[in-house]
């Protein structure tokens, strides 16, 4: 999408029944957000691993969201929500920026 990016973001959320995958990136023209349509086959992979990763945690009660941050020489951190599934939302409407959002 830009070969000049240096940070991406990848948000699973879960709800029962539902899985919502967002994306966004920081690149050579500033934040942008991922195209679910025309990258389907990458959102459809995040989309089905997402129950791999909820299934593969050892707690009582599932994940609501995951983030996976992503650096330019591929060093990640991932973070999981159990409580609050508006945490690390990312969009661009009213004013976002792209970046997730601590809420």
């Amino acid at each position: 999408m830009d070969s000049a990016w240096q940070r991406g973001f990848l948000r699973i959320a879960n709800a029962p029944g539902v899985i919502e995958v967002k994306a966004s990136f920081v690149g050579s023209h500033g934040i942008e957000i991922v195209d679910v349509i025309a990258h389907k086959p990458f959102i459809h992979w995040a989309s089905g691993i997402a129950g791999q990763i909820r299934d593969s945690l050892q707690s009582a009660s599932p994940f609501k969201v995951a983030l996976v941050e992503l650096n330019a020489d591929f060093s990640y951190e991932v973070k999981y929500e159990f409580e609050n599934s508006q945490r690390w939302a990312i969009s661009k409407l009213n004013g976002g920026s792209g970046l997730p959002v601590e809420h």
